[in-house]
């Protein structure tokens, strides 16, 4: 998990419910579904904060470069799940530090932690939006 790279970061907060569909054969949620729960907490996060027609009237688009995977629990079908993401930035890095939670309790389920950047359509590598970063950051 990276570390707090600044004196203040953006937390947002994801709800979901573990679906039948998401099961593996042992009756707990796939490991590839924990990554789509991540990507699904950061496409809220975006729309919550309006961020999403902003890139899309810019045409950029965010790519990860970077994500590390900690399983602590397993999620089972029904159970209700918090993630709970830390966002910050340095330089053109967005450090992206989600941590999943059964709800009601302090259970870590899951750590996903991540680097993304921005980039053009022409896949050249954009400085992050001004408010975008004031966002992350805080200002």
């Amino acid at each position: 998990i990276y570390q707090n790279r600044g004196d203040t970061m953006k937390t947002s907060v994801y709800k979901l419910t573990a679906q039948g569909h998401e099961l593996d054969s042992f009756n707990h949620v796939n490991n590839a579904v924990y990554l789509k729960y991540a990507e699904s907490a950061r496409w809220d996060f975006f729309k919550q904060e309006n961020i999403l027609d902003f890139i899309n009237s810019e045409k950029l688009f965010m790519v990860l470069l970077e994500i590390n995977i900690r399983f602590m629990k397993e999620i089972k079908i029904f159970d209700n799940v918090i993630i709970k993401t830390k966002w910050s930035t340095n330089g053109n890095l967005i450090y992206i530090d989600h941590i999943f939670y059964l709800e009601g309790t302090n259970i870590k389920l899951t750590k996903i932690s991540s680097k993304a950047i921005f980039i053009t359509q022409n896949k050249i590598i954009h400085d992050i939006p001004i408010p975008i970063k004031k966002i992350i950051d805080g200002e």
